[in-house]
């Protein structure tokens, strides 16, 4: 038989690892990473055996408490019952029980007396232990009572409809909800006076009752306006009234030929702008027929001249790309000076998005038009660059010319009383794609245009037009600070030299200009443009076109305006470009 041998595991974990099984540093942090191992399995086992074992305490304790206080509970509401009612309850059924004897005693004994009077007090001291229980029981129904009664009350009279009974200057005019009602009232009925004749009685003063009515015995407004203009004592008359915007213009007997009237106004605007235009009034219009003092009732013509009279307003045109103030000023029918008076910081710049006040005074009634408008307008073609070295800065070879595109733009416009408020681009179809120009120029800098300008960080200005001659140099006449080269509308303007735009745009006299800042304190100028092609901020080389040639701002004809500026002052452009053009 083979003999048993009981080891612990310490042992068997000695023996296992022995060098004669396992050899080396692995084998020890084996040895070392399992005892820790089978330490943590032992704490774990006891931890959940304690912690299982509370559970179970717990759940006793509960169990055993809580079954405790339920006995408990159950006693003291068995006997709360038992002496509120249970006794109370078996006495008098004790006592109905003796007194039924007693009374059958009676009876067979022929005491009829005692039957007829003793029943009573039989009765009432059989039931005398239910004395207490009863009040208890009263005492819980008389609040209960009350409050059913309570609730019974005010939903009756919630269910009431409430309102103020108006009397003003002895007579009754009606129903409302708060006298704020009245009040707004009384403001529509000065609402209706356009003459002073009309008298509002200063002495009245409204007199206001609660009473109970029905819902549909309410007073409108309109109906208590009529009531009050009634009872002020003035002599009024049934007429139709017309407001625009919230404003009484006046009442007239004949409301159709009013109502015609308006219409008429619209079909004409609408024959005007044609049969698929939109029209409308600007300010909402009511037309009311009510009672009207007659010192409010005018003469249909009277009504009419009010509608086309101008009242203080204003009306703004804001500007879109290619517009001069000429353009503006005539197409509005109204004097530059007036433009350029009323809007003196937008024309020093005149940009396009920038809004010029046209009008400060429009009709009454204003209509609206809303039309669909198709255009064609023109895609401006780019011009492509190719520089040759075999020519000087300053020449230029059109290679090919430049097509412009067409575009079909749908927009929907809005008028008012023929002046255009609002655009609004709904599609664009391109008809005709542009061709793009493609120049030739020059890149040499020949030796004879190399003037050296203040520091000779600048390299030497080219001369700025594509052609032209200098028809009035600088202080040519007074206050005259450039050099005006002369030269065909649309002509190339070119920079004179490298640098960085800093303004572009419409400045008075000027017209449209261009400034650009060559470093050191060198600038350049070039106005009286009729276009631009570059904007502020933008990087320019020489030789790059910048504008087209023209006679804006005050100029009697189309040429460049040419200035040099060195550190603030003015200089003589022909030290830097030379007297004339130096084309081949």
């Amino acid at each position: 038989m083979a003999k048993h041998t009981s080891e612990t595991p310490e042992n068997e974990i000695q023996n296992r690892f022995s060098s004669e099984n396992v050899e080396g540093f692995g084998a020890v942090i084996y040895y070392i990473l399992y005892v820790i191992g089978s330490q943590v399995m032992r704490e774990s086992r006891r931890l959940c055996r304690k912690f299982y074992r509370g559970v179970r305490q717990c759940k006793w304790f509960i169990k055993r408490n809580v079954s405790c206080l339920w006995d408990k509970a159950a006693e003291k509401a068995r006997s709360s019952y038992n002496r509120a009612w249970g006794y109370p309850l078996t006495h008098t059924k004790e006592n109905l029980k003796e007194a039924a004897k007693r009374l059958s005693i009676a009876k067979n004994n022929g005491n009829y007396g005692y039957l007829i009077i003793g029943t009573w007090g039989e009765i009432f001291h059989a039931l005398k232990p239910l004395g207490k229980p009863a009040v208890r029981v009263i005492n819980c129904l008389l609040p209960l009572g009350a409050a059913a009664a309570l609730v019974l009350t005010l939903n009756y009279y919630s269910g009431l409809t409430y309102a103020l009974s108006v009397e003003y200057n002895g007579q009754h005019i009606g129903y409302i909800h708060s006298e704020a009602e009245f009040y707004e009232a009384e403001k529509a009925v000065l609402g209706r006076i356009v003459n002073e004749d009309y008298i509002p009685p200063e002495d009245y003063v409204p007199q206001f009752t609660m009473e109970v009515i029905d819902e549909d015995q309410f007073t409108t407004e309109d109906e208590l306006t009529d009531s009050i203009i009634q009872a002020s004592g003035n002599e009024i008359q049934l007429a139709t009234g017309l407001y625009v915007d919230g404003k009484f213009v006046g009442a007239t007997t004949d409301g159709e030929s009013l109502v015609l009237e308006l219409k008429e106004m619209l079909d004409e605007t609408r024959r005007e702008a044609g049969p698929n235009a939109k029209v409308s009034f600007v300010q909402p219009i009511k037309v009311q027929e009510a009672l009207y003092p007659v010192s409010s009732i005018v003469e249909l013509s009277d009504i009419s001249s009010e509608l086309n009279k101008e009242v203080a307003a204003a009306r703004f045109y804001t500007i879109k790309p290619g517009d001069t103030p000429y353009d503006v000023a005539n197409e509005y029918d109204i004097s530059l000076d007036t433009l350029m008076r009323n809007n003196e910081d937008v024309v020093k710049t005149f940009l396009p998005g920038d809004s010029l006040l046209i009008e400060s005074a429009v009709p009454m009634l204003e209509k609206k038009v809303v039309k669909t408008v198709t255009e064609q307008n023109k895609i401006n073609y780019k011009t492509e660059q190719v520089q040759n070295n075999n020519y000087d800065k300053g020449y230029t070879k059109t290679k090919r010319m430049g097509v412009a595109g067409i575009e079909e733009i749908v927009s929907e416009v809005t008028y008012i009383d023929g002046f255009e408020v609002e655009r609004t681009v709904v599609e664009r179809n391109v008809i005709k794609e542009p061709v793009n120009a493609i120049l030739e120029v020059g890149t040499l800098m020949p030796e004879t245009y190399l003037n050296n300008v203040s520091g000779g960080s600048v390299g030497g200005f080219i001369w700025p037009v594509d052609g032209g001659y200098i028809s009035c140099p600088i202080w040519g006449y007074y206050n005259h600070t450039g050099t005006d080269i002369a030269c065909k509308a649309g002509t190339a303007i070119r920079a004179s030299a490298d640098g960085v735009v800093i303004a572009s745009g419409y400045v008075r006299g000027y017209g449209y200009r261009v400034l650009i800042d060559h470093g050191n304190g060198i600038q350049t100028l070039y106005g009286h443009n009729s276009a631009l092609y570059v904007s502020a901020g933008q990087q320019v080389q020489q030789g790059q076109l910048i504008a087209g040639a023209g006679r804006t701002g005050n100029a009697t004809g189309n040429h460049c305006h040419f200035e040099v500026i060195i550190n603030g002052q003015f200089k003589d452009a022909r030290q830097y470009i030379g007297y004339s053009y130096p084309g081949r």
